[in-house]
Parts: structure tokens; C-alpha cells; sequence
């Protein structure tokens, strides 16, 4: 898969190009809201957060739209939430047990696959 060029810059970012939060708080909502709710559950982004643990800190961007991963319907936040805090000493996530494919650009419109 190749992608469009025009992205570059946006696919190959690195740590220090981005903002990275320094804590966040998950909720655990429900899809519920609606008759036609489909029932997951799950944890959610609340809020993503840069800057001191007992001030009010900067909001990160970050997707916290509280709708339904399975059918984009409002999810209901309900009492559960958690913060973390990074660890910066972490690093990076485990290593992957696969093979990723070399990230490939290409100019004007990226073909598309054929059903």
C-alpha cells in the first residue's frame, strides 16, 4: 500500500514534533443512550492532558468524541474513570510480532485496491 505524498509529513512525525501528554483520564462508558444502542463497552478518552497533575493542564488533542466505535451512536460515561500518568522512562511499545511492510508514498491519487 502506498500512500498519498502529500502526507509525508504527517505519517513520518517523530516524538518531538508532537505533543505528548503527560497524563489522561480513561472513563468506561456503555452504548446505551438509544433504542437502537448496540450494547459495547469499553474504555474511552476522557480527557488527554500536558502539564502539572494539580493544576488544570493543557488539553492535548486527542480523540475524545464519545460516540460508538461499533455503531457511531453517543455512548453514556458511566461512574468508572481512571488517570494515568506517563512514564517517560517507558519507551516505545513492545516489539511486534510481525514484519511491517516499508511505508511507500507516491504522487497524485493512491491506487486503489481492487474488490
Amino acid at each position: 500500500m502506498s500512500f498519498p505524498e502529500k502526507f509525508r509529513h504527517l505519517i513520518e512525525l517523530s516524538e518531538d514534533r508532537v505533543a505528548v501528554p503527560d497524563f489522561l483520564w480513561l472513563a468506561y462508558a456503555v452504548c446505551a443512550v438509544e433504542g437502537e444502542s448496540c450494547g459495547w463497552q469499553g474504555w474511552i478518552l476522557e480527557s488527554v492532558e500536558k502539564g502539572d497533575l494539580n493544576a488544570d493542564g493543557e488539553q492535548v488533542s486527542a480523540d475524545t468524541e464519545q460516540r460508538c466505535p461499533v455503531c457511531n451512536r453517543p455512548l453514556y460515561r458511566t461512574g468508572v474513570e481512571r488517570q494515568f500518568v506517563l512514564n517517560s522512562k517507558a519507551g516505545p511499545k513492545l516489539a511486534y510480532s510481525y514484519d511491517a511492510v516499508p511505508t511507500r508514498f507516491e504522487t497524485g491519487e493512491p491506487k486503489r485496491e481492487k474488490d
